[in-house]
């Protein structure tokens, strides 16, 4: 192969000889053009195609390579070689992470990387980096990739930002442009609390009302789903930027509640996947 870092340099032709003389003229050919040299004492010999000469090698064509000799005899031989120009580099992209992040249950867990080339040939060896360390896959028949970072490596990230970054090249040597996904750690669930529920009480009066549930959250995202369960109905609402949430369940479903105990259960999940819970009765 010749890659795109190679073609714009000279191109050195090397090769050996059996029973031949040393001082015999080698004769080697390449896109049309001749270039000679001497076998050495060794039996070895080596030419030097000039940028030039290389610079008029297409991307994407075989080209043959042919060297002949003779001996002292004028007994001829001859060897050949195909050389491939490949000066296009390869592509390559990383999935999201994660959706993300890694939370507290995937802390323990094998962390799956994928991504996907292009240009690239089945089987070449993709480099993914997380948190200093290389772990090395291959590129499959269509391109795509998987790479899986053990558990214990898992457990020693920190909670904080992390960049992966994958490299791959082409047999050629054409190296892809780096590329990077970022993705947090984030092992520490929040709360919710519910507030208190019509001072514990719902009367005859309030029993044809709508009913306003409340609460507070800390550690968790604005905007992420609360999920309220009362009387096996689900109820959705979400966190407001001041991490309290509210939701007024309907007056015809309050009327369904029958004389007792009743119980509000209520549950929510930070960005990175990372759930609690509380209930309260009235």
């Amino acid at each position: 192969y010749i890659n795109n870092d190679e073609h714009d340099e000279p191109l050195v032709i090397a090769g050996t000889t059996t029973d031949i003389e040393p001082g015999q003229t080698v004769t080697v050919s390449l896109n049309g053009e001749e270039y000679t040299t001497v076998v050495e004492p060794d039996g070895t010999f080596e030419v030097t195609v000039p940028v030039e000469d290389v610079l008029k090698l297409e991307d994407g064509v075989t080209y043959k390579i042919t060297a002949s000799v003779t001996d002292a005899a004028n007994n001829p031989t001859q060897d050949a070689k195909n050389l491939d120009v490949d000066l296009t580099a390869p592509t390559i992209v990383l999935d999201e992470i994660s959706d993300n992040y890694v939370n507290a249950i995937e802390h323990k867990l094998p962390l799956t990387i994928t991504g996907q080339t292009t240009g690239v040939e089945a089987g070449q060896s993709v480099t993914v980096t997380v948190n200093g360390k290389d772990y090395i896959g291959a590129v499959a028949s269509d391109g795509s990739f998987g790479i899986t970072v053990p558990a214990s490596d898992v457990e020693l990230l920190s909670e904080q930002e992390y960049v992966a970054t994958a490299n791959v090249s082409d047999k050629a040597g054409n190296n892809a442009v780096e590329d990077t996904e970022n993705f947090f750690v984030d092992v520490t669930a929040g709360t919710i609390t519910l507030n208190e529920i019509t001072e514990d009480y719902l009367n005859a009066a309030e029993h044809n009302d709508p009913l306003l549930i409340t609460g507070t959250t800390t550690g968790v995202e604005a905007g992420q789903t609360v999920t309220i369960t009362l009387n096996g109905e689900d109820y959705r609402t979400t966190v407001k930027s001041d991490g309290t949430f509210e939701f007024t369940v309907p007056a015809n479903k309050v009327g369904e509640l029958v004389d007792g105990i009743v119980e509000v259960s209520v549950k929510v999940q930070d960005k990175a996947g990372n759930e609690v819970s509380d209930t309260e009765d009235f």
